[in-house]
């Protein structure tokens, strides 16, 4: 094949191919092919990466920005808070309510260090996911998929993994996203 389809490309390239419309970035193969081709295997891409997201659940949470608020009460309000809680009492109350919030267990002061890299890393993907171009048109970009599934499932995705490999995540996201609403 000497253009990506969904089984070839990794969610970083996509994520630069659909931010930049550069069609050459289609190619697996640095041959000479006319633009209309390229141009066609661009947007036969862009059908398959559609029908491979489907607009989950997710998609909707990061267009009504309910993700970004969740985000930012637990980076800048929730986590904060704890941390001085932490620092200020070691008591029994207080060590269940913050295991229960961030399902952390802290025993150690090497566990208060790892609260603190938790909040910082989230305050990061805060950052992150703001930073991302909102394009009107075309609704969410692929970029902040990216990044909200990542926040959603607490982990970090790496960008070389494959477009059908990223579709189990996203599932995964949307499924707990549902979990969340049920409880709410």
């Amino acid at each position: 094949m000497i253009f990506h389809s969904r089984h070839t490309i990794t969610i970083g390239q996509l994520a630069i191919l659909m931010d930049s419309h550069d069609y050459n970035l289609i190619r697996r193969i640095r041959i000479p092919i006319p633009k209309k081709l390229l141009k066609r295997a661009f947007w036969r891409l862009m059908k398959e990466v559609h029908e491979t997201l489907n607009h989950s659940e997710l998609e909707k949470e990061i267009e009504s920005g309910i993700l970004k608020t969740r985000l930012f009460n637990r980076a800048f309000n929730l986590y904060p808070a704890i941390v001085d809680i932490v620092s200020i009492t070691w008591d029994k109350e207080h060590l269940n309510m913050i295991e229960e919030l961030t399902g952390c267990r802290l025993t150690t002061l090497a566990d208060r260090e790892m609260l603190i890299v938790e909040m910082k890393r989230l305050q990061d993907k805060y950052s992150e996911l703001m930073s991302v171009p909102v394009n009107e048109k075309e609704g969410v970009s692929f970029s902040k998929v990216i990044v909200s599934t990542e926040i959603v499932l607490n982990i970090a995705i790496p960008r070389t993994i494959k477009l059908f490999e990223f579709q189990y995540y996203m599932e995964q996201a949307s499924d707990k996203i549902r979990q969340l609403q049920k409880r709410a």
